[in-house]
């Protein structure tokens, strides 16, 4: 024990037996455990075999009923949050149309070299 102390493990684990007997078990376990296309492979399985299928979805209420069920969408139908939201749609397609003529107008370069009144 005194010499394995003092030999160290790396020179204790080099001896040929025993480094013959780590890389035969180093190797059997890495020719047997499974790569990357195991593990997508058995996330693309489970995802598959766990989402719903066709009759699930044919069974549940569709979007009018969840559209139409009381009290739902109270706080997005308030008559201002309604207003707030459409002045800011409309201020982005105002927007929009000011930024494509402020791109599509000719600036001062082009005024200044055109001839004048006079010609």
């Amino acid at each position: 024990r005194f010499q394995l102390n003092t030999l160290g493990r790396r020179l204790w684990l080099n001896t040929p037996r025993r480094r013959f007997w780590l890389n035969t078990l180093g190797r059997w376990f890495w020719l047997n455990t499974p790569g990357r296309r195991f593990w997508l492979n058995a996330l693309g399985r489970w995802f598959w075999l766990n989402t719903p299928g066709r009759r699930l979805w044919l069974n549940t209420p569709g979007r009018r009923f969840w559209l139409n069920t009381p009290g739902r969408w109270f706080w997005l139908n308030t008559p201002e949050r309604r207003f707030w939201s459409n002045t800011l749609r409309r201020w982005f397609w105002l927007n929009t149309l000011r930024r494509w003529f402020w791109l599509n107008t000719p600036g001062r370069r082009f005024w200044l070299n055109t001839p004048g009144r006079r010609l």
